[in-house]
């Protein structure tokens, strides 16, 4: 497979050099917090960021208009970028990258491809941070390419107002211990008294991150119970780790201290 796969000037072959590079650790500023068009006129000044491929391609080819919709998904990329580069990737992942873009393999430009189409799909800005998140944890094989696609649709699906009601289950079975093991949870006193938001528990469930209980089989009162699936722990660990999702959401700062996994 030569590097054609990654066609002159794309989008993909810009973002895929882009993830190989730290052009974005220099940057004081977290780009969530920039208005649109504000972040445009500071793509135009800022040195840094124009070495970066797809803002110079960006650069290059906006027009007078502005697209609201093509600035908002650069907005996201650069998110992802951001997050991404905040924490630690292994070496030899990275180089491993670096190669296969050297060499046009599919299997990288397909990676890549597949993290585009859903920061662009994304419908909030904080979900780019969380897929920043998901994709360091590929490069680091803490996750499968398989494992990295089912989260993505996860993220897709996600309402990201329901996170925090999401985080107080999970700090529940922490503090009893029993995020293994649901239906110890709902035994417990904790479990017992916890109040359910029946529509948002409803959505997460949906989608994967929370198992829901009848309390029929426990002799409870109360109408439906629930407790974190595996993807749910999962989910809740990503989402500790990252500090600065946007506090208009009321995201207590006191469960986003913990940043160990």
């Amino acid at each position: 497979m030569s590097q054609e796969i990654f066609p002159n000037d794309s989008l993909i072959k810009c973002f895929s050099q882009a993830i190989l590079t730290d052009k974005t650790k220099d940057v004081l500023f977290d780009f969530s917090e920039i208005g649109i068009d504000s972040l445009l006129e500071y793509l135009k000044s800022s040195d840094i960021l124009k070495e970066i491929p797809f803002i110079k391609s960006l650069l290059a080819t906006i027009n007078i208009t502005k697209s609201i919709i093509e600035i908002h998904n650069t907005q996201k990329l650069l998110i992802f970028l951001q997050q991404l580069q905040m924490g630690i990737c292994d070496q030899k992942e990275i180089d491993k990258r670096k190669k296969a873009y050297q060499k046009g393999k599919e299997w990288y430009y397909r990676e890549v491809e597949q993290t585009v189409i859903y920061l662009h799909r994304a419908s909030r800005i904080e979900k780019a941070k969380i897929i920043a998140e998901l994709y360091r944890n590929l490069i680091n094989k803490d996750i499968s390419t398989e494992e990295y696609g089912e989260y993505l649709d996860i993220v897709d699906q996600l309402f990201i107002q329901d996170i925090p009601h999401l985080l107080e289950i999970y700090d529940a079975q922490k503090a009893t211990a029993t995020l293994l093991n649901g239906k110890d949870f709902l035994d417990s006193d904790t479990g017992k008294n916890f109040s359910f938001q029946s529509i948002r528990c409803s959505r997460l469930k949906s989608i994967g991150l929370l198992k829901q209980y009848h309390p029929m089989s426990f002799g409870f009162s109360s109408d439906d119970h629930f407790a974190l699936s595996k993807h749910g722990i999962y989910f809740c660990e990503i989402i500790h780790r990252i500090d600065n999702l946007n506090v208009k959401y009321e995201f207590k700062k006191a469960k986003l201290l913990n940043t160990s996994r």
